[in-house]
């Protein structure tokens, strides 16, 4: 009886609108709302940003540019004028988000002032005080200290009591970010934490005494910032009243920040991604990943040029600007993409009339003149079918769980974030679920549950697991599962969940089945994990066929879940660009890293050089990065044919891109051997250099070594979690000229985007009717489906970059 009342339940369930947990009433006024807030970044007043009160300052040319780009919530704005002011509050309805540095304390200035801020500041282990980015005149407050609280209190009332810039909405709060602290609070915080959360006193001076410091160490910094930022909203709250959001800079997919998400240290999940932009980087993990840490609060992406291209697309330099880039170029199509991918997910792109990398201008240049226009157009499609986005629900019948305590504690999602990259490119759309969701309630929506190495599992939400798979559900799981509980001990053997111990390969459970295969899912042929899914569910309830290379799909529900919508976006783009005169076997964009944080890992690279003659005065380059605040207890040696050509000081690297160094005559050969090393102090935090990787990379010339270059591997090339192969973004190329800059004419009507053909959806369906596709791209079509047993087939004939396919009412 009680078997079949769970069913019963279960099927009932089953009939609901499905959703991860995307909740409506957070507490929040109207305009933030999923789906109609479209964020935005900036403004700039004839090219160049000009500076006013919390912000950069907005005129009357820019005000009427922001409605035309279709923001209603502005970051770091402030007006100029009145008339500029009546534009975006009253006829635009723009809602303003001044700025607050939640950590900087400028300390020759504000010593003398506020004294106390000497007794407040992020120090290490010996007493001495951390430089913020490695800037001498940048400390940082400790978020564990009350004197830093009220001061960050009194920096909220300057900004509020200045009221010629604006009506504030929200608050960004900057540079929230985790820096180790060891200052006298800390010290007592993190005994009292341990001993209140653990049972046993730890001690940020004793790490090896406790098996398991480092996960407790993150637990409380984190939970340390979530008080922080909940104190700054009820310190807003009771003195200025309700509806004052706050948006600290936390950014997602990493524990800590989507620990802190999922907390309710933000009202608005803002994701500073300046050196990502579609094709060369996909933001829908980002997007999926911050809806489902807040459980569906507005989230958005600030974007800009990747890594690789900022400096090949600049158009203009300063060296006193951040990067030496004061703009670049940006194609009209990549924008679309980028708002195609916010939309299909239900995010929102935080489109930058600031930012150097994507500048979007009031200028009437030619190529600003069609990236505008090519925003206007998306934009206007949204507000078009505004029901469609406008506090809409997830829709898939797949997810896959994003495991916050094992990040906390491995700091690397990569096989979560290969797990879900690999669905989405064999056009299988999947929800993200975090450990929360793993409820009955949430779970009988679903018929697959994906776990990607969800190590850390409390015993309810596991037990949860197993009930809802006995009872007909699907699992896959990826790596391990459920071997410690949410704090991070170890189960004893007899205590150890049920599917912790599922078999290798295809098994039952009850009446549902599970699937453990033995690599991760990114290493199997795209029709072979189809087949494995289909075979484990006994039929997706979505998917996509078509032989275009670069198509996504995800799926929304709109909010009273009468009707679907399944998102294609289509990123086929290639670049009808000048060819590289470099010597290379990289494609230029990098899809991973090594990081050389040890003096026994080394890197090294083979150059071939089939013309010696033809390299004369040719240097060697590298691409790669630092955590952005490395300083000089490292440095980097690179050799060449066994010559050491140039020591860097770890701070020289901080500003991640291309490196040089000049190839003394003579010293190349026809085979060359590159080595890359770290001398000194190198460590985990902040003092490595990664040297990024191709992944795409075929003519295997690159490895790895453990042990000082006594033995090389090529099999692996990263001490990242899972497996690394291709090239290391090494080349011998002609010297550059620091101050050359490119014309928007070097790049104008140069990229081509491939139109995805014959999209075949495929939807587990009773009901054939036909459905409807519409399109920023085009016109509005009548697709009939085909059906084939029970799958309802629909053939969408064209996908340029974005398509919405409306599937009938059930």
């Amino acid at each position: 009886m009680l078997r079949r009342a769970l069913l019963l339940a279960l099927t009932l369930l089953l009939a609901l609108p499905a959703f991860a947990d995307w909740r409506d009433d957070h507490g929040q006024p109207d305009w933030a709302r999923r789906g109609f807030c479209q964020w935005g970044h900036g403004a700039n007043v004839k090219g160049r940003i000009k500076w006013a009160g919390n912000g950069f300052g907005v005129d009357v040319p820019n005000a009427h540019l922001l409605l035309d780009c279709g923001r209603n919530l502005m970051q770091t704005i402030s007006y100029l004028d009145k008339e500029a002011r009546r534009i975006g509050e009253t006829e635009g309805q723009i809602k303003r988000q001044p700025y607050i540095c939640s950590k900087t304390i400028w300390w020759r200035s504000e010593f003398p002032k506020a004294p106390q801020l000497e007794r407040c500041t992020i120090v290490k282990p010996d007493g001495s005080r951390v430089l913020l980015y490695n800037n001498p005149e940048r400390y940082g407050g400790c978020y564990s200290s009350p004197i830093w609280l009220e001061y960050m209190k009194t920096r909220v009332d300057s900004l509020m009591a200045d009221k010629a810039y604006g009506t504030v909405h929200s608050i960004f709060f900057d540079n929230c970010s985790n820096y180790d602290c060891y200052c006298a609070d800390c010290r007592a915080g993190f005994r009292k934490f341990t001993r209140d959360k653990f049972g046993v006193e730890m001690d940020l001076a004793a790490p090896d005494k406790a098996p398991n410091f480092a996960f407790a160490k993150q637990l409380y910094d984190a939970d340390t910032a979530v008080a922080f930022f909940k104190a700054i909203k009820v310190y807003l709250d009771e003195k200025y009243g309700p509806g004052i959001l706050i948006s600290p800079n936390i950014g997602v997919a990493y524990g800590w920040s989507d620990y802190l998400v999922n907390k309710g240290a933000t009202d608005l999940v803002f994701i500073e991604e300046g050196f990502t932009m579609p094709p060369t980087d996909s933001t829908v993990l980002k997007y999926k990943t911050g809806l489902a840490s807040s459980h569906g609060k507005t989230t958005g992406q600030l974007l800009g040029l990747a890594e690789s291209l900022r400096r090949v697309r600049a158009l203009a330099l300063d060296k006193g600007n951040e990067l030496g880039i004061l703009e670049s170029f940006v194609y009209p199509e990549e924008h679309m993409l980028a708002l195609a991918e916010a939309a299909a997910t239900g995010g929102t792109d935080c489109l930058s009339f600031a930012l150097r990398e994507q500048k979007i201008s009031v200028s009437d240049a030619p190529y600003q003149v069609q990236m505008k226009q090519a925003i206007t157009r998306y934009t206007n499609f949204q507000r078009q079918h505004l029901d469609l986005w406008d506090r809409a629900q997830p829709g898939a019948k797949v997810a896959v769980v994003h495991g916050i305590m094992t990040q906390l504690l491995e700091r690397s999602p990569t096989v979560y974030r290969n797990t879900c990259n690999t669905l989405g490119a064999a056009g299988i759309p999947y929800e993200v679920l975090i450990e929360e969701d793993l409820t009955a309630e949430q779970l009988a929506q679903y018929q697959l549950v994906i776990m990607p190495r969800v190590t850390l599992l409390d015993p309810q939400r596991a037990a949860a697991l197993a009930t809802w798979v006995k009872a007909g559900g699907s699992l896959a799981v990826v790596s391990d599962l459920a071997t410690r509980d949410e704090l991070c001990r170890a189960y004893a053997p007899e205590q150890l969940p049920e599917v912790a111990k599922l078999p290798a390969g295809m098994a039952a459970l009850g009446k549902g089945r599970t699937w453990k295969p033995a690599e991760g899912f990114e290493v199997m042929a795209k029709a072979a994990l189809v087949k494995q899914l289909e075979d484990l569910t006994g039929g997706l309830e979505c998917r996509l066929q078509t032989d275009s290379p670069r198509v996504f799909a995800n799926i929304l529900r709109s909010a009273d879940g009468k009707s679907r919508s399944v998102h294609l976006v289509n990123s086929d783009v290639t670049y009808d660009l000048p060819p590289s005169p470099d010597l290379r076997d990289d494609d230029a964009t990098p899809e991973a890293r090594t990081y050389l944080a040890e003096t026994q890992t080394w890197a090294r690279k083979r150059l071939l050089v089939p013309d010696l003659a033809a390299v004369k005065g040719y240097s060697l380059k590298f691409f790669g990065a630092t955590c952005g605040a490395a300083t000089d207890a490292f440095s980097l040696v690179v050799s060449l044919n066994g010559q050491d050509l140039k020591t860097f000081r770890g701070s020289t690297l901080n500003e991640s891109g291309w490196f040089e160094v000049p190839v003394p005559e003579g010293l190349l050969k026809p085979v060359n051997e590159i080595i890359f090393r770290a001398t000194g102090q190198p460590s985990m935090h902040p003092d490595w250099f990664a040297i990024k990787l191709d992944t795409n990379a075929t003519t295997t010339r690159s490895s790895w070594s453990t042990d000082g270059g006594k033995t090389w591997s090529e099999k692996d090339l990263s001490p990242d979690p899972g497996i690394q192969t291709g090239e290391y973004m090494v080349r011998f190329g002609p010297t550059s000229d620091p101050a050359a800059v490119a014309k928007p004419e070097d790049f104008m009507g140069k990229l081509k985007v491939t139109p995805a053909r014959k999209v075949r959806v495929r939807v587990l369906s009773e009901n054939a009717e036909s459905g409807r596709l519409i399109s920023p791209d085009g016109t509005e079509q009548t697709i009939q489906p085909r059906r084939e047993g029970k799958v309802a087939v629909y053939e969408v004939p064209e996908v340029y970059v974005y398509s919405v396919l409306l599937l009938p009412e059930k």
